[in-house]
């Protein structure tokens, strides 16, 4: 599933995610482990000036496909690379000035 058609700003941003897990082993020890085989990247995408048909067509798409990995590309122009990506917190808050719509939207790779 591709990401809508809806222009995202270059202020979009990329960070890997390569987090690890800290606990302690029976022992007493400290052990660490990673969270996921490789690293894995993080998304910011940034939507500005959007009417209201585009913010409801993000909205339905981002209900329709909750917890559904679906493709973007970043960076956001020709030969950016197709990322499969997963909202990662399942909100999303816009803002409204001069009757356009703003948001951010967090994703990770899947």
């Amino acid at each position: 599933m591709d990401y809508p058609a809806i222009p995202y700003s270059i202020e979009s941003t990329d960070t890997r995610a390569d987090p690890i897990l800290l606990s302690t082993a029976r022992s007493g020890a400290p052990k660490a482990r990673r969270l996921y085989p490789a690293p894995r990247r993080s998304f910011v995408i940034t939507h500005h000036g959007l009417t209201d048909a585009q913010k409801q067509t993000l909205e339905d798409f981002l209900t329709a496909n909750r917890m559904v990995p679906f493709t973007i590309v970043y960076p956001c122009r020709v030969g950016g690379v197709s990322y499969p990506v997963i909202e990662e917190t399942g909100m999303v808050e816009w803002s409204k000035a001069d009757g356009k719509w703003s948001t951010n939207i967090a994703v990770v790779q899947a």
